[in-house]
């Protein structure tokens, strides 16, 4: 397939070549579609114009070799597999979400790490380097909380709790209140901001009742 090809052009060239069989075994979406009595499946094409390319050809690429590259010169990492969590989802392509909730999880673990535990005693000598690896991440987890909070169901708490849980470090090591960005998250996104405060509530149950008795 050419790469100077449209976008739509090129999303229905990809959905149209796949093999029926694997590809309706791993989504419920497709299935209904090709074998239920739907347009696509009399038509043998199924239009996907609000999806990304880059974003189909992952999902392509999951149904023959059950899993995706989310490396990705544009977008950050953990962005591409929110967005591939939120897409599985409307799929119904339950491996993928799985494999994408994996994916997400294990990238705001090494994030975390990596830019600020094992470089730590870096960040005190100094210090502007570290107000401007604040400000990336911000908005980087402004973009993640705008993807989940928009495109996944409200009862799927999956990569909620996961954003929750992230969040929570990053105020172990910066403080949020005083960013104008996490304002504006927290403005924006207010149930963000209320799985938050649960989210610290129980943390503070937990450590009681873990403490001893006197």
């Amino acid at each position: 397939m050419s790469d100077d090809k449209p976008d739509d052009v090129a999303r229905e060239e990809l959905v149209r070549g796949f093999e029926s069989a694997i590809v309706c075994s791993r989504s419920a979406f497709f299935a209904a579609a090709v074998w239920g009595n739907f347009q696509e499946g009399e038509s043998k094409r199924i239009h996907l114009h609000d999806e990304k390319l880059p974003m189909v050809r992952r999902m392509m690429r999951y149904f023959y070799v059950l899993d995706y590259e989310d490396e990705d010169e544009e977008e950050e990492t953990t962005m591409v597999n929110a967005q591939m969590y939120a897409m599985a989802d409307r799929y119904g392509i339950h491996g993928l979400k799985i494999l994408a909730m994996s994916k997400f999880s294990m990238g705001l673990h090494d994030r975390f790490h990596d830019r600020f535990i094992d470089v730590e005693d870096w960040f005190r000598d100094e210090p502007d380097q570290k107000s401007e690896l604040e400000e990336s991440e911000l908005n980087v987890l402004l973009a993640c909380v705008e993807i989940v909070f928009t495109s996944t169901p409200d009862t799927d708490r999956r990569l909620r709790e996961e954003l929750t849980k992230f969040t929570v470090k990053l105020q172990s090591v910066m403080t949020l209140t005083d960013k104008p960005i996490f304002k504006h998250i927290c403005q924006r996104f207010p149930a963000f901001a209320f799985e938050i405060i649960r989210e610290e509530e129980m943390g503070k149950r937990q450590t009681m009742a873990k403490a001893p008795e006197t």
